[in-house]
């Protein structure tokens, strides 16, 4: 088991690091799927490069230091897939599942989810589903709402010598993000505090022209409250420092309590957002997953061996437990398959 394992993590450490949404085939609508699904992310999150073009990925290399392995999206979240896959093979081989769980894998869900978006259009009914993601091998109670927003200051460019003649867009903009910080933001004894990021900035052109444009994106974890209330906090407070930019919000979402109910494992509540809202249809909802958040998006990503081998047993647990109820669903970010009767 530890070996067939550390196999298949090594082909998906060395593996293609993002894959795009349109790379992602459907299921066909086929009778003989099953209504059992185990579900997984690998798209990760691209890096704009200083100078400007997208989709610039930091690669940090996959690597064995003794019991741990390195490398980018080790945690988040080639290692729940890994585990997924032996855990559903290990299943299989000792005839403890038939044709009753499928593994899907989808794109997109660190760019809005676009990727659990499509398999909506499934023709199949799934009535329970685990999420793979780095939960420290406990099962999430809930995870945080969300809530993004775009600030945009837009003017006149001109020559620096000459700011008098001009609005700098840039002063404009570190203007309204300087309001951020005096917002009381809600909070909730249960899921703590509601956290602000501001994510990206990108203005100017050169050092002697005043700024035309300049533009933030900032990103709100909702741990208590409501959205529109929210919004109306930050409107305020950026207006009533920078009047003249321009707000643009996606929808926002409160907590979400996520199904808990499995007999043996710690809980946790999660900080971060992931797409279990998106997905349609299912009765039942499970996030569950190795390694730590702390980690991910960051050099320092990495896991231990032995909890790789601790997930496989965890997410065999689950599997099992929920087919007892005749119900399934196993949800990471990649590729869709099935596997066979």
């Amino acid at each position: 088991m530890k070996i067939l394992q550390l196999i298949s993590f090594a082909l998906l450490a060395n593996g293609a690091v993002t894959v795009s949404f349109e790379s992602q085939k459907s299921l066909e609508d086929d009778s003989s799927l099953t209504t059992s699904l185990i579900s997984l992310h690998k798209s990760l999150v691209e890096y704009p490069s200083i100078s400007g073009s997208e989709g610039v990925l930091p690669f940090w290399p996959y690597e064995r230091r003794k019991d741990e392995i390195w490398g980018r999206g080790t945690v988040d979240a080639k290692g729940s897939v890994a585990s997924q896959i032996i855990a559903v093979q290990s299943l299989l081989e000792s005839s403890e599942i038939g044709g009753d769980v499928a593994l899907l894998f989808v794109v997109g869900e660190e760019k809005g989810g676009e990727g659990v978006r499509e398999a909506n259009n499934i023709v199949l009914s799934w009535e329970s589903v685990i999420f793979g993601e780095p939960t420290e091998l406990k099962l999430a109670s809930v995870h945080k709402g969300g809530m993004g927003f775009n600030i945009s200051a837009k003017e006149k460019a001109g020559h620096s010598g000459y700011p008098e003649l001009r609005t700098n867009a840039n002063t404009m903009l570190i203007k309204a993000l300087s309001g951020l910080d005096s917002i009381e933001l809600p909070w909730s004894d249960r899921y703590g505090n509601t956290s602000l990021n501001i994510g990206r900035m990108e203005a100017g052109v050169a050092t002697n022209v005043i700024a035309e444009y300049a533009y933030a994106t900032v990103l709100i974890g909702i741990a208590g409250g409501d959205p529109q209330t929210i919004q109306e906090l930050v409107e305020k407070a950026i207006h009533d420092v920078s009047p003249d930019v321009q707000l643009n919000f996606t929808s926002g979402r409160r907590p979400v309590p996520i199904d808990h109910d499995i007999d043996g494992f710690e809980t946790i509540v999660v900080n971060y957002g992931i797409d279990i809202p998106s997905l349609k249809g299912a009765r039942k909802r499970y996030l569950y997953g190795l390694g730590s958040i702390l980690v991910a998006h960051s050099d320092r990503e990495h896991l231990t061996v032995s909890d790789l081998v601790t997930a496989v047993d965890g997410y065999k647990v689950l599997v099992t437990a929920m087919l007892k109820w005749n119900i399934l669903y196993i949800k990471q970010d990649v590729i869709t398959y099935r596997i066979p009767k």
